[in-house]
């Protein structure tokens, strides 16, 4: 399996993730940790599309066949 899109460089790192917003009878699909809530996904491996990503993320965390129908925003964090 190819590595994660995840870098470090002058004291900067750059992590490509993707997560998904899965909707269903107007509830949102959430994931509790430790009383810690977030969208499911995760890294996205190089030489996949953040697509390919949340549809393996979502049957790995959630056990759920999916199917991404659009992208709704994407963001660009860098953390010293």
């Amino acid at each position: 399996m190819s590595s994660d899109w995840h870098f470090e460089a002058d004291n900067t790192v750059c992590s490509f993730r993707a997560v998904g917003v899965l909707i269903d009878k107007d509830m949102v699909l959430v994931q509790s940790d430790n009383g810690e809530y977030a969208l499911p996904g995760g890294h996205v491996k190089i030489g996949e599309t953040a697509e390919e990503t949340l549809v393996r993320e979502f049957l790995e965390e959630t056990g759920l066949k999916i199917r991404c129908k659009r992208m709704i925003w994407c963001d660009e964090s860098f953390f010293k």
